[in-house]
This record gives structure tokens, C-alpha cells and sequence, in this order.
């Protein structure tokens, strides 16, 4: 387990989701996972829908060279993320609702 402080903790995974961010954009545009401009979408260009992905990646990666994987907290954090990722890729499909995103 490395040690880096909180601060630095955050500058890890922020490098690692933008590095992931970088290498999923020509992915999502071969897979054609974009989110194309309609309705409530008031962006000018089809945008990729990999950034949550990405943020999951770069959060991860950092917690499990850098954390107690075993802390209940980070297992609690861990269902939770599961649970916003679960509800966002639900979103991107099927565009929820607000009251059913909250």
C-alpha cells in the first residue's frame, strides 16, 4: 500500500481519468458511444459517454494501490459508486427521468 495523502491520492486519480479519458475517446467513436444532441442534450456535437467509466477507472485503480480495500467505509463507497454507475448507464440508454436519477 502506497502512501500519498489525500491531496495527492486525488492527483493520482484525476491523471489516471484523463489518461483513460484520452484512450477511451477513439473507442467510443468506433463503438459509436455517444450521446448525440436531442431533448434536454443542448451540446452542438455528439459527445462520448465514457467519462463516467473513465472516472470509475481512475478512482479504482488509485484506491487499490493506495487504500485498506477491506475498510467497511470503502466498501460502502464502493456500493454506492456501483449503484451511480448502474443509474447513469440506465440513464444514458433509456434518458430516466429526474426523479428516478435522484
Amino acid at each position: 500500500m502506497l502512501e500519498f495523502g489525500g491531496i495527492g491520492n486525488g492527483l493520482i486519480a484525476a491523471a489516471l481519468t484523463l489518461l483513460v479519458l484520452w484512450l477511451l475517446r477513439p473507442v467510443a467513436h468506433r463503438l459509436n458511444l455517444l450521446d448525440y444532441p436531442a431533448g434536454r442534450k443542448d451540446h452542438a456535437h455528439p459527445t462520448p459517454i465514457t467519462g463516467g467509466l473513465a472516472m470509475v477507472i481512475g478512482i479504482l485503480v488509485t484506491a487499490w494501490v493506495t487504500l485498506d480495500l477491506l475498510d467497511s467505509a470503502w466498501i460502502a463507497f464502493r456500493l454506492g459508486a456501483g449503484l451511480l454507475i448502474v443509474v447513469g448507464l440506465l440513464d444514458d440508454k433509456y434518458d430516466l427521468p429526474w426523479w428516478l436519477r435522484i
